[in-house]
């Protein structure tokens, strides 16, 4: 017997460096439609379409480790658009707006 799973409730990441992090995330989650749910100084989790994205500090001590996406740990997610036009918008909002890399 399966089951069919109702979606994703939260992705959770965690950042090296929250003073930038924390701001660029939910102000990314906001251009997604997105409402903040909670914010502290070293949470963000923000809430809206069926989804939950929580970013967090880590640890003073584990600040200085090196992610690598070829060890064993989340490498990516992937949120689903409605066009591509809405892909490209994305794009340059956190481009233009948030100055991404």
């Amino acid at each position: 017997m399966s089951i069919e799973i109702n979606g994703i409730a939260h992705i959770q990441m965690t950042l090296r460096e929250p003073a930038a992090g924390l701001p660029f995330w939910e102000k990314l989650c906001h251009f997604l439609g997105m409402k903040t749910l909670i914010r502290n100084e070293d949470t963000v989790y923000c809430i809206g379409g069926r989804t939950g994205i929580l970013v967090r500090a880590a640890p003073d001590d584990k600040r200085d480790k090196v992610f690598d996406q070829w060890t064993p740990g989340l490498h990516h997610f992937c949120l689903r658009a409605r066009s591509t036009e809405d892909v490209d918008r994305v794009y340059e909002y956190a481009r233009d707006e948030l100055n991404a890399r």
